[in-house]
């Protein structure tokens, strides 16, 4: 991946967390009265909070403009760093349907192929690709079958990208990249979104639960299902992607004619 938009993909999903994580804290500070007028007052009291502390730097020519780069610098960090632990978080919520939607694509009638491609390397991946395939799903719910699975699953996908890395073509490549791009930026957001759900979860409002169970329930349950619905439906495309590019890459290295 390029590093320009690598980092742009950490801007991105470091900047969604931050605005999730300000929302939950207005939600926090509004207790009972849960209104954009209250809403704007909090923020108010936040700033007037703060303006003592850069008081000694305003009026001064040089200390003032050295704050702003500081703080500016200082937030650009944040945000990156933050989109950065997004993506080192996300595959510890999405990997079981990540593994789902990609047992269902390998497993179709119409990948005898893939079975031709694994039995040619037999010596690196054949045996994770006959396991992860066949084992049935419900023996996913012993968690040592899914820890198996899951570096079954984790060999494979490095398998797959290696392999279409260095026999794709440029325009094959990018193609690749941009569905990589959006499933790995789709899934931080996504996590962002869990984040959010779990704070709204546990976050303490006045007055009775019953008055802000759209808050404290209801708004947590669909960000759950929206980021997983995403998650899977975007997952699903890129193994599309993948399926294909490998298919035809395949053909291209034995030389065989498409049928």
């Amino acid at each position: 991946m390029k590093p320009i938009a690598q980092l742009s993909e950490y801007g991105v999903t470091g900047g969604v967390l931050l605005l999730n994580l300000f929302i939950f804290a207005t939600l926090l500070n509004l207790h009972a009265d849960i209104t954009f007028p209250e809403a704007v007052k909090v923020w108010q009291h936040w700033a007037e909070a703060l303006a003592p502390l850069s008081a000694p730097f305003v009026g001064n020519k040089l200390l003032e403009p050295l704050l702003n780069i500081i703080i500016a610098t200082l937030s650009v960090i944040l945000v990156f760093c933050t989109g950065l632990l997004l993506e080192l978080a996300a595959p510890w919520f999405f990997t079981p349907l990540e593994m789902l939607a990609f047992k269902r694509r390998l497993a179709r009638k119409d990948s005898l192929w893939a079975d031709e491609l694994m039995r040619a390397h037999h010596p690196l991946i054949e045996d994770d690709y006959r396991r992860f395939v066949n084992d049935p799903l419900f023996a996913w719910r012993l968690p040592q079958r899914l820890l198996q699975q899951r570096a079954r699953y984790t060999r494979l996908h490095s398998f797959i990208c290696s392999y279409l890395s260095f026999n794709a073509h440029g325009a094959s490549q990018e193609q690749l990249q941009e569905q990589i791009r959006l499933w790995r930026t789709s899934r931080a957001v996504s996590t962002s979104m869990i984040f959010l759900g779990v704070a709204l979860n546990y976050m303490h409002v006045g007055g009775d639960l019953a008055e802000h169970a759209l808050i404290v329930l209801g708004i947590p349950v669909v960000l759950f299902a929206f980021s997983a619905l995403t998650t899977y439906t975007i997952y699903a495309r890129l193994c599309m992607t993948l399926c294909s590019l490998l298919y035809l890459s395949s053909r291209s290295e034995t030389s065989a004619p498409l049928p």
